[in-house]
């Protein structure tokens, strides 16, 4: 359709005149059509006229993002809409509650997770209804109009974004993958034909992760230098690591979201290079952290970083390129190995 204006063919009533809204509509028990408007993406309006008059309902707890808001074509009563959080309403907008907190999600994977991208209503071939919510964390069914929701995204992930791809290249049938807000997943059936099947491991963003051991550990982080280690990367995974490190907060550096890392210049060694921060709990600064993991339980970490600050070598436009040694000595134990130069663009 093209055009600037559309003409009116009856006084619309009730509505505001200088708002912004979305509209929806389902049909009541008989047959005749309801009709629905968010305006200002919080405000729900009613018309069971055909569109003509309107009746403000209530307003959301929030407002909704380009997602918009839903009827139900189950139950002309039943809205639907979608923010951080997915908001229904089961009295035609008068009252709103949610369908759960998006935290909640972290202790139950078949909550909805945060931020709500797209609602869809559809039937089975044997007339059997259900709603799809899609959310950052995958996607959620419904077959009891969101009284409960199940997530299928856990297995088979086919629907992810990733951060971070590893193969390990003495396993190849082994890829650890870090996806935004689908957490960390692995599959040890790359070496398949067809779809690879993947498991979601955890919730959440990861990527940048690292195999170490001769490629037998696997190092995996979560934004703000959160990072876990798990000692068998060829194992059956349980969602917590062996052992975790976590960067002292405030002691990350200005872009903090997923640190750099690089494994050690030693293959059968079990340490990861972390680039920015500071692991001395209070201070400032961007230093080269080194997290060395022992080869035997409980597994513990050990953190080294060197006492050349490159935050204060890096100006803010541009770069530098040292032509002598700065002092990379490392400031922790001498486990952590040294470097002789380092250039940067």
């Amino acid at each position: 359709m093209e055009a600037d204006s559309l003409p009116l063919h009856a006084t619309v009533n009730g509505l505001p005149t200088d708002a912004e809204l979305q509209l929806t509509g389902s049909l009541d028990t008989a047959g005749l059509p309801i009709f629905y408007a968010l305006t200002n993406d919080v405000d729900a309006y009613r018309s069971n006229d055909g569109g003509q008059n309107w009746a403000m309902q209530g307003s959301a707890l929030g407002e909704a993002w380009s997602v918009g808001m839903i009827c139900s074509p189950f139950d002309p009563n039943h809205l639907i809409m979608g923010e951080v959080n997915c908001q229904q309403s089961y009295d035609g907008g008068a009252t709103w509650e949610l369908v759960n907190e998006w935290w909640e999600y972290y202790a139950d994977f078949d909550l909805l997770h945060a931020d709500i991208m797209d609602l869809k209503a559809f039937r089975k071939s044997d007339g059997t209804p259900f709603l799809l919510i899609a959310n950052h964390g995958g996607l959620h069914i419904s077959y009891d109009d969101l009284q409960s929701t199940q997530n299928i995204g856990l297995d088979g992930l086919n629907i992810s974004q990733y951060y971070d791809v590893v193969t390990n290249p003495v396993h190849p049938e082994y890829i650890y993958a870090g996806s935004q807000d689908q957490g960390w997943q692995w599959t040890k059936q790359a070496d398949e034909q067809g779809p690879t099947y993947f498991v979601q491991q955890w919730s959440g963003d990861y990527g940048m992760m690292q195999l170490t051991n001769d490629y037998r550990s696997l190092w995996v982080q979560y934004p703000g230098g959160d990072f876990s280690f798990y000692a068998d990367a060829l194992g059956l995974f349980t969602p917590w690591g062996d052992s975790n490190w976590n960067l002292p907060e405030g002691d990350v550096p200005a872009l903090d979201w997923i640190l750099p890392t690089a494994p050690t210049a030693f293959p059968n060694g079990n340490s990861i290079f972390v680039a920015g921060g500071n692991i001395n709990e209070g201070q400032a600064g961007s230093h080269l952290i080194t997290l060395s993991a022992s080869g035997s339980p409980p597994y513990s970490i050990v953190a080294d970083q060197f006492d050349f600050d490159f935050s204060h070598q890096i100006p803010a436009m541009g770069g530098f390129r040292p032509s002598s040694s700065p002092n990379l000595t490392p400031t922790g134990s001498s486990s952590a190995p040294t470097m002789a130069r380092f250039s940067a663009p």
